[in-house]
């Protein structure tokens, strides 16, 4: 798990909350929705695009991390 962690899971999150807080600066800033307004849009996004983009991939690269370590 570490190892997937490592390789997988860090440097997703690391990319898709750095798209995600643009996603809600850009909310705020060009189209002048409201803190709160533009937080729900990212937390709806992040519970709908960012979960069916994460949990597949990470179920592949976990069993190919785990069968790589026990051979």
């Amino acid at each position: 798990m570490g190892l997937t962690g490592l390789t997988w899971e860090g440097p997703y999150f690391h990319w898709w909350f750095g798209r995600l807080f643009a996603w809600g600066s850009a909310l705020r800033d060009r189209f002048g929705i409201s803190s709160r307004t533009a937080t729900l849009a990212q937390v709806a996004i992040d519970e709908t695009v960012g979960v069916a983009l994460f949990f597949p991939t990470y179920l592949v690269i976990y069993e190919l991390h785990l069968s790589l370590v026990s051979w």
